[in-house]
């Protein structure tokens, strides 16, 4: 327990630094009068015997600074002094300071804005229990997916045995008519397995039993959203009769919010197809499903067995569909599989706005500490240690990148919040975007990394030279000037090759968008007016 005791003598010399110093300078006065008593009763005189006692003993201080030292707590007492000097120094320069935090704040703000981005579409798994077992299946064909056709799924939960249980689904518009007025909703018809497939239950209510699958029941799910607009969350909904399209519905059950990864979806109705439906035929794609992997089956073993399905079923299928196949599709990488590419495009345009502002950053500290250069000097004439003053300096600069690093994180929030309330369509699961541990954790990494690296090369520069002999010549056409000018040009040459990148990149996105704008529609939309009009059957 040797390691515990000693982990406890350093917080105690934390945290009882004035109680310890006290009893230090006791027992050192202790030791003096003793050694000085001694000294007298050897013949000397008061004060010979004292000055013996001192030189015995040797510089006071230097006995005390050792002392704190094996205390192994000097470096947290040093780091302290070193951040309040450095406060001191950024308060004292309040245009270079307000320059370094304004271009650190935007190139991490930006680069832990996208990131946010990225954690909260492509990172976070998506909200279900064991979500990564939840898959998409699509019949496929040379433009890619197509909508799967109830033939292929009946195919499926027939002969496959890859999956814990699969589950179609389509979209149904309705009108929801109630107290003399109506409102055009969407929804989803459902496998009654549907929701027990995501390992989602209802919030209010229960879910959809296996027998309700039959088209004469006529019950109904309703979204969190459509609950509270339309009904204010009264509880008293369950067991009540909506109509929808002069049908009724009863209401059984309240789903939880954003549980269906869209905000259009506004309630969930019980479907089914069995052998001779119209529906049942292989040759209309109407439908998406939705399927959970068996324990322990992979996407390859499942997407291997789709194969080997079509291959044996290829003689049933509509002449012309030699080539179609079915696909298995991750839900994960079917949500976010389109805004992926366009993300860790912004990501690395980000990273390139990162590289230019530390650019900016090492110029900024380069000028300051040639600025500094007799201080420096002063410092190391009184017997400063390279390392000391470069630990000096580069506390002050990932101080300054800490503290650019919180002002990025109140743009990044800003910008999260603004990209989260974006339609689904327009950026999934923008929902999800959120300031959590592992976006701080980025942040505080990407601003220490800063800090520390954009300040390491100036303060090597500085430190690096004879200072002394650079105090006693002013500090005029000395090589270190010449040294410190062709770093700076270094870092605007990079600055500007870096910006180039941007620039030309972003140039290339505009003439394309342009030209897409050139490219006639195939009619003439001058005065054309559209509408989308839908009768409900009686």
């Amino acid at each position: 327990m040797s390691w515990l005791r000693k982990i406890q003598n350093r917080f105690r010399a934390l945290f009882q630094k004035e109680k310890l110093e006290g009893q230090m300078d006791d027992e050192m006065r202790s030791h003096i009068e003793m050694q000085t008593q001694e000294n007298i009763e050897a013949g000397m005189s008061a004060e010979e015997a004292r000055f013996a006692a001192f030189r015995q003993f040797g510089w006071v201080e230097s006995i005390k600074e050792t002392c704190r030292e094996q205390r192994g707590v000097d470096w947290i007492e040093n780091l302290g002094k070193d951040v309040r000097f450095g406060a001191r120094m950024l308060r004292k320069s309040p245009g270079f300071t307000a320059v370094a935090l304004l271009t650190l704040a935007i190139g991490i703000g930006a680069n832990t804005a996208i990131f946010s981005v990225i954690n909260g579409v492509l990172l976070k798994p998506l909200p279900y229990h064991q979500s990564r077992r939840l898959v998409n299946l699509w019949e496929t064909a040379d433009r890619g997916q197509m909508p799967v056709s109830g033939g292929a799924f009946m195919d499926w939960k027939e002969h496959s045995t890859s999956f814990e249980a699969l589950s179609l689904y389509s979209g149904l518009d309705k009108n929801l008519s109630s107290d003399g007025s109506a409102d055009r909703i969407s929804g989803w018809q459902v496998s009654p397995s549907f929701l027990r497939i995501l390992r989602v239950r209802p919030l209010v209510g229960r879910d959809f039993l296996a027998d309700e699958d039959q088209r004469s029941s006529k019950v109904i799910i309703l979204s969190h959203a459509l609950w509270q607009t339309r009904y204010a969350g009264n509880t008293n909904l369950l067991g009540r009769v909506i109509q929808l399209d002069a049908e009724s519905f009863t209401v059984i059950g309240i789903l939880p919010p954003k549980a269906l990864l869209s905000d259009t979806i506004d309630f969930l109705v019980p479907f089914a197809i069995r052998p001779g439906d119209p529906e049942s035929t292989r040759d209309i794609q109407n439908f998406s499903v939705v399927g959970r992997l068996g324990a322990g089956v992979t996407l390859k073993q499942a997407q291997a067995e789709l194969n080997a399905i079509k291959q044996r079923l290829q003689a049933d299928y509509p002449k012309g569909r030699e080539k179609w196949g079915f696909g298995v599709v991750s839900m994960h990488d079917q949500v976010t599989g389109k805004v992926k590419p366009i993300l860790l495009v912004l990501l690395g345009a980000v990273g390139f706005v990162l590289l230019i502002a530390c650019g900016n950053f090492a110029n900024l500290l380069l000028a300051k500490a040639a600025a500094r250069e007799k201080e420096i000097a002063v410092r190391a004439a009184l017997g400063a240690g390279r390392w000391r003053i470069i630990r000096q300096l580069l506390t002050e600069s990932v101080l300054l990148s800490m503290l650019g690093g919180g002002l990025g994180l109140g743009l990044a929030y800003w910008i999260g919040t603004v990209l989260s309330n974006l339609d689904q369509a327009a950026l999934p699961r923008a929902q999800d975007i959120a300031l959590d541990v592992r976006v701080l954790m980025f942040s505080l990494v990407v601003s220490l990394g800063t800090g520390l690296v954009f300040g390491l090369l100036p303060a090597l520069r500085v430190s690096g030279s004879d200072l002394n002999k650079r105090l006693k010549k002013g500090g005029r056409n000395s090589t270190v000037g010449g040294t410190r000018n062709r770093l700076q040009t270094t870092l605007i040459i990079s600055e500007v090759a870096f910006s180039l990148i941007l620039l030309v990149g972003a140039g290339l996105l505009l003439n394309s968008f342009f030209r897409l704008l050139s490219i006639p529609p195939g009619f003439d939309p001058r005065d054309a007016l559209t509408m989308d009009l839908r009768i409900t059957m009686a």
